[in-house]
């Protein structure tokens, strides 16, 4: 059964594997606003958020056993101002973890339920039916490039949530602001979903087509993209509705992307030659990929160039052949080796953890 059909449950270990990663987050979002920078505060209040919400969907407790929280909503009752939260302190987090960790393995929902409080979980997700809401609310002030950047989560988010409606608005907001490179890879894979949705397979599949030309345009777009995680729910979902030889070519076209990231794509391609169905979201480099923290750390870097009008140009279209495409990459990497190093080394590190 696919996504749109239904959720998993999670159990004590994804719960434990969301508190790692809210760690992490709370780890790099310290590191980067050392300098005070408002742009790093507000993008890790942003991924501790949905982190947050991930911990509380993770929980194996029921709902009637955590605390009742507040009302999500201000003095004039339009909802508090989420842009004003702040992520815990580091060595709060870590204190507790241990004690969330045997309340887990024991099955203590009081222990776990206090573990999790004083990690700060509850007060950035105090209502889970909220969070879309108030993650919304923090794109309404910010500069035109964070706030492209931002829609592009929540579009993401929304789909996980099946508020399709939503993310569809939140995918025209987007494309309003000239999105290029990676966010527009993302919409054209959140068209798809919707086209799906509405029941049109055929335009879906040309969303996919798309998505993959989109991380095609030139060396410096192929670069941002492979740096990121590769977005595979349009091709699972079409490989549930029979689209194999679509998805086959969208693989071998994802190859020119990401083949420094060591993804299964022959294994892919290979089961798909057999009747098989690959899980793609199981990968362990495209999971570390999609970790908050490593999202968080691209984001606040793509941020901060477009923010300084020195984000890649909106997509246009592509003269030259994936093979192209990526030689031309292999030079740029060459010219620039330093920086480019340190963004793989960085990329690769997550990879190994």
């Amino acid at each position: 059964m696919s996504f749109m059909e239904s959720r998993s449950s999670y159990d004590a270990e994804k719960l434990l594997a969301a508190v790692r990663a809210f760690e992490r987050v709370i780890e790099l979002s310290e590191q980067l606003c050392q300098g005070g920078d408002r742009l790093a505060r507000l993008l890790g209040v942003f991924f501790a958020m949905t982190v947050a919400f991930a911990i509380r969907a993770s929980l194996a407790i029921g709902e009637r056993d955590l605390p009742e929280m507040p009302a999500d909503t201000g003095a004039d009752g339009s909802g508090s101002d989420a842009e004003q939260q702040s992520v815990p302190i580091l060595n709060t987090v870590r204190a507790a973890i241990p004690r969330l960790v045997a309340a887990v393995t024991s099955s203590n929902s009081a222990a776990t339920v206090s573990a999790l409080e004083e990690m700060g979980v509850f007060a950035l997700c105090p209502n889970p039916g909220e969070q879309l809401s108030r993650l919304e609310r923090m794109t309404a002030n910010v500069g035109s490039g964070t706030r492209l950047i931002l829609l592009v989560e929540l579009a993401l988010f929304a789909v996980e949530l099946r508020e399709f409606d939503r993310s569809a608005r939140y995918v025209a907001e987007a494309r309003a602001l000239n999105p290029s490179s990676w966010e527009f890879y993302n919409l054209c894979v959140l068209e798809g979903l919707l086209a799906l949705k509405a029941g049109k397979q055929g335009e879906a599949v040309q969303w996919l087509e798309k998505s993959s030309n989109a991380c095609q345009v030139d060396e410096h777009v192929s670069l941002d993209c492979a740096i990121r995680a590769p977005n595979f729910l349009l091709a699972q979902e079409l490989m549930a509705r029979g689209e194999r030889a679509a998805v086959i070519r969208h693989l071998l076209a994802c190859k020119y992307v990401w083949n420094y990231a060591q993804l299964p794509f022959e294994k892919w391609l290979d089961l798909i030659e057999r009747g098989g169905t690959p899980d793609f979201q199981r990968s362990e480099e495209v999971q570390a990929l999609n970790q908050p923290s490593w999202k968080l750390r691209t984001a606040w870097m793509r941020a901060r160039c477009l923010e300084e009008g020195k984000g890649l140009p909106p997509t246009k279209p592509n003269s030259k052949s994936p093979a192209e495409v990526l030689k031309a990459r292999e030079r740029l990497v060459e010219e620039q080796q330093g920086y480019a190093d340190e963004i793989v080394n960085q990329t690769i590190k997550y990879l190994d953890d």
